[in-house]
């Protein structure tokens, strides 16, 4: 038999040319959306972003002294440090300062900066990293109306928060205060004040000082009773005292007249004195949950 021949290969179905594979552009490019980034890439977009955020900072300072402007916000730039900028004399003119969302965790360089703006009425440091006491030169701040603490791990105020008599909103949610100083006893025009998820177990009597409040917010705390000094309270609109350890609520709420929302739930609450739904005509919201309460005790009884 004759042998075969190797002979041509077919070049394809059919005898066909096969067509070369095309890597176009834009499969080029998913592949890299695709691809984790090497990790010197990532780190050096990460420092040219902060570098270009503190030239922001830098930038919005200076233009703040130059206009002489009552307001400066430095939310979310990753400041671990504030900048020796502000205490510029030309920034004497402000009023409102936001360092909300930053990494700032020092509170003795952030007030010993800040104590300069003695004309600052709003102060924000939500969502920073403090930590502990706050540093004594806050109260030296004597101008301030707002001031906002959220979302930190501050453990005391200074002891001597009576400067701050101009206060009219308070907010440190999230924190770690046991109680608030005697001292905040002259906060005698605040409004609203916030202190919900901390670990507040005494209320002082002198809370009672607090004739102008409308919201007072103390949830998820370790409150045991609350000061008859409430009673006092004339003006209040909505008392939070959720998720404490509450076995009564005091006989004095009932001068609360003008309360809109009553949140008692998760407490160990057996009664609530029932002229405090009859004196309360403006009660829109009220919250009982989770608690021992006999309801036949605040169901007003009908006239024989």
């Amino acid at each position: 038999m004759p042998k075969k021949g190797k002979g041509k290969k077919k070049k394809g179905k059919g005898g066909e040319k096969a067509l070369p594979i095309v890597t176009t552009r834009a499969m080029l490019a998913e592949r890299e959306r695709c691809m984790c980034p090497r990790l010197g890439d990532s780190y050096s977009r990460s420092e040219k972003a902060e570098d270009i955020k503190m030239d922001i900072v830098y930038w919005s300072i200076r233009k703040a002294a130059e206009n002489e402007s009552e307001k400066l916000t430095l939310s979310g730039m990753k400041l671990n440090v504030l900048p020796e900028e502000l205490q510029a004399p030309e920034l004497g003119r402000l009023t409102t300062l936001d360092l909300s969302r930053n990494g700032l965790f020092n509170s003795y360089n952030i007030f010993g900066l800040l104590k300069s703006l003695d004309g600052l009425k709003t102060l924000d440091l939500a969502d920073n990293l403090l930590h502990g006491p706050i540093s004594d030169d806050a109260c030296k701040l004597t101008s301030l109306e707002s001031l906002r603490l959220d979302y930190n791990q501050i453990s005391a105020l200074p002891d001597n928060v009576d400067a701050w008599a101009n206060l009219r909103l308070f907010s440190a949610v999230s924190n770690l205060l046991v109680r608030l100083p005697e001292a905040s006893n002259h906060w005698t025009a605040i409004q609203h004040v916030n202190l919900r998820d901390n670990k507040v177990a005494v209320l002082e009597p002198g809370i009672g000082n607090w004739t102008q409040i409308r919201k007072l917010w103390l949830g998820m705390n370790f409150l045991t009773r609350l000061p008859d000094e409430v009673g006092q309270m004339a003006l209040l609109e909505e008392l939070d005292v959720s998720k404490n350890h509450l076995k009564e609520i005091p006989q004095a709420l009932e001068n609360c007249t003008r309360l809109r929302v009553l949140n008692l739930g998760s407490n160990q609450i057996k009664e609530v004195p029932a002229e405090i739904f009859r004196n309360a005509t403006d009660m829109q919201q009220l919250y009982l949950f989770d608690n021992q309460i006999d309801v036949s005790s605040i169901i007003p009884r009908p006239m024989v």
